[in-house]
């Protein structure tokens, strides 16, 4: 039975609000083609309770909300951190890859 494109979220204002911002990143990595399993449902809500990632000036950080924004990408997919934890480990990475770069 198909029902509509429609959405609709209620409770506090700020869960709503929540809940908008992660639905909208979800989609985004939808139209970016990644995969989306339970497991990005949980960590885009962990992520959206707390954790925002050091902004650099690299270009891969241009779009800090972008939600491929620490993906590593291999051959066969690309690999997204699911915790703040891991995502701290990659930006960090990252982080010692770009100074080490500049020398």
């Amino acid at each position: 039975m198909d029902r509509g494109d429609t959405l609709s979220l209620s409770g506090a204002p700020n869960d709503v609000a929540t809940g908008e911002r992660v639905l909208h990143k979800l989609w985004e990595r939808l139209q970016k083609n990644f995969e989306i399993s339970t497991g990005d449902i949980d960590a885009a809500i962990r992520f959206e309770q707390g954790y925002k990632p050091h902004m650099s000036t690299s270009p891969r950080h241009a779009d800090r909300d972008a939600p491929d924004r620490n993906a590593i990408q291999t051959k066969r997919k690309s690999l997204v951190p699911r915790t703040p934890t891991q995502a701290k480990y990659v930006e960090a990475a990252y982080q010692t890859l770009e100074s080490r770069a500049a020398l």
